[in-house]
This record gives structure tokens, sequence and C-alpha cells, in this order.
């Protein structure tokens, strides 16, 4: 399913099983019993506080950080030298 490998940090938090083989499923829920269940449970809930409104807010100031700066490096003055001979006229969009 598609939204899983986001939910499930396969053989961390959990495990996900590809597909409807028997076979499969036996080997990982043997894996998963076999697994030290507080290791399994703290990873789930550090995995899962990445889901909280606080950390989503980080998340997305930190694009809009990112992608200002990404548009004020664009953006800034070239020197005269590197400056494209080529002018661009807005009224008629053409290059002049």
């Amino acid at each position: 399913v598609g939204g899983l490998p986001v939910a499930v940090r396969d053989g961390v938090s959990g495990a996900l099983v590809d597909g409807h083989d028997p076979e499969a499923w036996a080997q990982t829920l043997g894996t998963v019993l076999a697994a030290d269940p507080a290791t399994l449970s703290r990873a789930a809930v550090e995995h899962a506080s990445t889901f909280s409104w606080a950390h989503t807010v980080d998340a997305l100031l930190a694009g809009y950080g990112r992608a200002i700066g990404d548009h004020r490096a664009d953006n800034q003055p070239q020197p005269a030298g590197r400056r494209s001979s080529r002018r661009f006229s807005m009224r008629r969009g053409v290059r002049a």
C-alpha cells in the first residue's frame, strides 16, 4: 500500500510484507517476534513523533526557507562582465 513505507520504517519501527505470500508473512512475523519489543517500541514512538503538527510546521518552514534562499541566490546581481548582451523588451516580448 502506498503510504505504509512512510508510516512504518521497515525493520526499525515495524515490518512490511511484500504481497500476499504466506511464507513471506511467516518469515516476517518470526522476525518481529524474535526482535526486542522495547527496541521496536522506542523506534515506533520516535518515528511517530515525526508526524506531529510541530514537526510538520518545522518541515514546512524549513522548506520555505530553502525556497527563499534559492530564489535569492538565483536573483543576485551579476557582475557587469557576466551580463548578457541581449536585452529583453517586456512590451513586445522579443529579444532586442
